[in-house]
């Protein structure tokens, strides 16, 4: 599966990553979120080593449908 390769590699390459929901709403059976990540790159990412370098990102309220997508 695709996400879940995608979700070990994110992991190994960010050991420390954590992830803070800023903001959710809620609407019949949609679902938006706006959350920020914080990790260190300690990992290999694709073709770029480790970097030991503390990353920080923020993503605005993507939506989910029933199906998780």
């Amino acid at each position: 599966m695709a996400w879940e390769w995608f979700v070990s590699e994110v992991l190994a390459s960010f050991p420390d990553l954590q992830h803070n929901a800023e903001e959710m709403i809620a609407e019949d059976n949609r679902v938006a979120v706006h959350f920020s990540a914080r990790g260190t790159h300690t990992g290999q990412w694709l073709h770029f080593a480790p970097t030991g370098i503390p990353i920080e990102y923020t993503v605005e309220k993507p939506q989910w449908n029933p199906a998780g997508i």
